[in-house]
């Protein structure tokens, strides 16, 4: 459900949604959760999304935003829409930062009962477009980036190590090709030759120019990185 709502500052442009849950609970592969049950109010207009460069339509797609309440596990925080790979929701995951610094925002925390080692996110939107390019990249942000550009096969695992079970997942899709895209940092670089050496001979690496953070190229720099790898 989408509306317009007058904000603190008064502006009166300011998209935000409201989220309602099933109260059922949902079976994953092995794990039972209860998702949340409460409506939530997100906003897609936050400084760190313009630094980000993601657009309020490519937010909404992603189920993410800005939670502005002073309380609870997700208060002031940019949040993001979880699911399992068959697309049920699960619940949030919450980056939080201290501004006006916005790429302090990118460590992740997650409900402590989520298995890490079964998600592999943006999977189940993935899946429908497995004739592009796999591409795995690194956290929600940079998936949400790549969605702008066109690149709608992209999936980030939440930690750089693959489980098996995220490798047979990965390596039974019928994509015609992976590409792995990390950072140009050192944990990227490190990241992208484990996926390398893991993934074998069907994936390939987009190198990133030293230092630089997928998510904080412009939708140009990005199309052009990744012309080469397109369909």
């Amino acid at each position: 459900m989408i509306h317009k709502k007058i904000t603190e500052q008064g502006r009166s442009d300011q998209t935000e949604r409201i989220i309602r849950e099933p109260s059922e609970t949902i079976t994953t592969d092995q794990n039972i959760f209860q998702p949340f049950t409460k409506e939530f109010i997100l906003s897609y207009h936050h400084r760190c999304f313009t630094c980000l460069g993601l657009s309020p339509r490519t937010l909404q797609h992603f189920e993410a935003g800005y939670y502005s309440s002073e309380r609870g596990f997700m208060a002031r925080a940019l949040v993001v829409r979880l699911h399992d790979r068959h697309g049920q929701p699960l619940g949030y995951a919450v980056s939080q930062g201290a501004p006006p610094d916005c790429k302090r925002w990118q460590k992740w925390k997650k409900n402590r009962n989520f298995p890490q080692s079964k998600l592999i996110y943006n999977w189940h939107r993935a899946t429908l477009h497995n004739q592009q390019p796999l591409i795995i990249t690194q956290g929600p942000w940079a998936v949400m980036k790549l969605y702008q550009v066109g690149f709608k096969n992209v999936i980030a695992p939440f930690e750089p190590r693959l489980t098996m079970w995220q490798f047979r997942i990965i390596t039974a899709s019928p994509t015609p090709r992976i590409y792995i895209l990390m950072a140009g940092d050192n944990l990227g670089i490190t990241s992208a030759q484990r996926l390398n050496n893991i993934l074998g001979a069907r994936a390939k690496r987009v190198f990133m120019p030293s230092d630089l953070e997928i998510e904080y190229l412009s939708n140009d720099q990005l199309a052009e990185l990744l012309a080469p790898y397109g369909e």
